[in-house]
């Protein structure tokens, strides 16, 4: 297996306020800030155990206190190949009609082979409904609809999207309405589109927030994004 370089980075491409920016938890206003991960001693972008830096970037900002914070990877991925992560901690912010643009999160992979089989992990919190999202994973000119109009009385999304894997299991009465999606399911389009696909380049999870969720300023918080390639 051939070890390559990856950077990751993520994008809110929904956009930003009026005036470019955004506003923080303490009623002041900031440029819409694209971050790297810093030295605490120096401030200087931090540099991961592969040599790659980590960056963030986010979009429109919810205006209440209590924003969360963006977050970064707990350790840095090394090979395309393999179980890597991401834990962003990135709200996802309500819809602005007609044009509604995700929430998105990067991958860039260097290393050299084909996919053989990829698993999509995806946690998320605050999520009013997980019917409320529309989830997509590109890579060059391939995308695949993970999830779409699923689970209306489920909420967040704890789980493995894996061909391999049983239909999705729904909430179905009161008795479990609310309840986190928590298991290993099968996309709503199948993940082997991408075998054969060369692994380098730039594998991109969109999520589509087509409903609005009232209660909240954003629509949910992805905490966690893995791919797990596999070779053939």
């Amino acid at each position: 297996m051939h070890r390559g370089l990856l950077a990751w980075t993520l994008a809110c491409a929904g956009g930003c306020g009026d005036d470019g920016g955004g506003s923080t938890g303490d009623g002041s206003t900031t440029e819409p800030a694209t971050s790297a991960a810093t030295d605490e001693s120096t401030g200087a972008p931090g540099t991961t155990t592969d040599g790659t830096t980590g960056t963030s970037t986010t979009g429109e900002d919810p205006t209440t206190t209590g924003e969360p914070e963006t977050g970064s990877t707990t350790e840095a991925p090394i090979d395309g190949s393999g179980l890597n992560c991401m834990t962003p901690a990135t709200p996802i912010p309500n819809p602005v009609p007609p044009e509604i643009l995700p929430t998105s999160f990067t991958f860039d992979f260097a290393e050299s082979g084909t996919v053989g089989d990829i698993n999509v992990k995806l946690r998320t919190s605050e999520l009013k409904r997980a019917s409320y999202v529309e989830i997509r994973l590109t890579h060059g000119e391939t995308t695949v609809v993970l999830s779409k109009d699923n689970c209306e009385e489920n909420k967040d999304f704890s789980v493995v999207f894996d061909d391999e894997a049983g239909p999705f299991t729904c909430c179905g009465d009161i008795f479990c309405s609310g309840d986190p999606l928590v298991g290993d399911f099968q996309p709503t389009e199948p993940l082997a589109a991408f075998a054969g696909q060369p692994i380098a380049g730039t594998w991109t999870l969109d999520i589509y927030p087509f409903t609005w969720s009232p209660d909240l300023p954003y629509q949910g918080i992805v905490e966690e994004f893995c791919l797990d390639i596999s070779l053939p």
